[in-house]
């Protein structure tokens, strides 16, 4: 199933996805676990997600998305 899902929605907006983890990871441990979150976590997950968008040419296809959206 979770291939299949890649196949449909293609690997560049599964990699974002899958890049989240790290979110998911420091949100799971502050509120299961109660560890601190600290100001690297955030610089960490601040660099990640921008990176993963301009590498997989996500970032590209919604500003393209979007443009053909105003021309209509």
């Amino acid at each position: 199933m979770y291939n299949n899902t890649i196949t449909k929605i293609g690997p560049s907006e599964s990699a974002i996805f899958l890049n989240l983890n790290t979110f998911f990871s420091i949100v799971g441990s502050a509120v299961m676990l109660g560890e601190p979150i600290y100001y690297y976590h955030w610089l960490g997950l601040l660099l990640i997600v921008p990176g993963v968008l301009m590498g997989s040419g996500a970032l590209e296809d919604m500003i393209r998305k979007r443009a053909r959206a105003g021309k209509v």
